[in-house]
């Protein structure tokens, strides 16, 4: 992401791939090598090596998967709220 920019990024996990969209753009489809399971664990943005380090505003977890139209959809919402993104 950008420094010091407000981004829309979406993340949809399937069990055995993800699909990552910046700004309503999909940026990659990734093959999973471990299949994905509901679990207990923490959610971490970033990793061990590149952790995260900045402000988020927002952040929504959600059971379901928004499909492309569904992504570009909510950016053109937040674009009416935020015009200048």
């Amino acid at each position: 992401a950008p420094y010091n920019k407000w981004t829309y990024c979406v993340m949809n996990i399937f069990p055995d791939h993800m699909e990552v969209y910046k700004d309503g753009v999909l940026l990659c489809n990734h093959a999973l090598t471990h299949p994905m399971r509901k679990s207990r664990g923490k959610i971490y943005i970033g990793n061990v090596d590149y952790p995260f380090i900045g402000a988020i505003a927002e952040v929504a977890v959600a059971n379901s998967v928004l499909d492309s139209g569904q992504v570009r959809a909510n950016l053109n919402e937040i674009k009416n709220v935020i015009p200048n993104m």
